[in-house]
């Protein structure tokens, strides 16, 4: 089969991370990238990666579910619903029960020169109608001179957003995590706190500050 400009084959494709951002853009110039494995064509529709196991090709690449969240300007510290797992209804995956796990993240932090505060993301424990538990694991600190952050990260190993996996600095019994309490999320979503809920704390203490967020993820026990 003849490689046109519209085609990546499998060596390309182990060196390249296909995201959704990426795809959009060449879209846009009216390129619809495909993967040809096996002489076969395949969609790269949310490709998490492709690899050559063995000398051999072998399609492993997966199909992942997606967000994306703009907070827009910030001038107060502001918590966010990343991904709600009890709720399939209005997030993408399917699994209730759960654990989220993180594969790709893509996050810009824009802030103004005065800015001072923290970007937090992690997930919740022990939520109930009066408070809950957040445990970081991941953080971007702002306390000296202002920088932007830029980094789209694509993990060998998904992230998994649990105590079994992640020992991390725990902010016990806070009043923004509880069963009653809505949280903005993506595409105007507006949910309550649950057990396992990943989420993001946007810290403020001085000057404005904008996140936006991408992150590919699975949920599964």
């Amino acid at each position: 089969m003849a490689r046109t400009p519209q085609q990546l084959n499998l060596e390309e494709a182990n060196q390249a991370y296909w995201s959704e951002r990426r795809l959009k853009e060449l879209k846009k110039q009216g390129i619809n990238p495909v993967i040809i494995i096996q002489g076969q064509e395949q969609l790269p529709a949310n490709v998490v990666d492709v690899r050559v196991r063995d000398g051999e090709n072998q399609d492993v690449h997966a199909i992942k579910q997606s967000i994306e969240l703009d907070t827009g300007d910030l001038a107060l510290s502001t918590d966010f619903m990343l991904i709600n797992v009890s709720d399939t209804a209005t997030w993408p995956h399917s699994d209730a029960l759960g654990v989220v796990h993180i594969y790709h993240l893509d996050i810009s932090v824009t802030e103004s020169s005065s800015y001072r505060g923290k970007v937090a993301i992690g997930y919740l424990k022990n939520v109930d109608g009066t408070d809950g538990d957040f445990v970081e694991v991941l953080g971007w600190d702002f306390q000296q001179a202002s920088a932007a952050v830029n980094e789209d990260i694509n993990f060998n190993d998904p992230v998994h957003m649990s105590d079994e996996h992640h020992l991390g600095t725990v902010t016990a019994n806070d009043t923004a995590f509880e069963t009653t309490a809505n949280l903005a999320g993506p595409a105007g979503s507006s949910t309550p706190s649950g057990n396992r809920d990943v989420v993001m704390r946007v810290i403020r203490t001085a000057g404005n500050v904008e996140v936006d967020i991408f992150m590919q993820y699975e949920v599964f026990d």
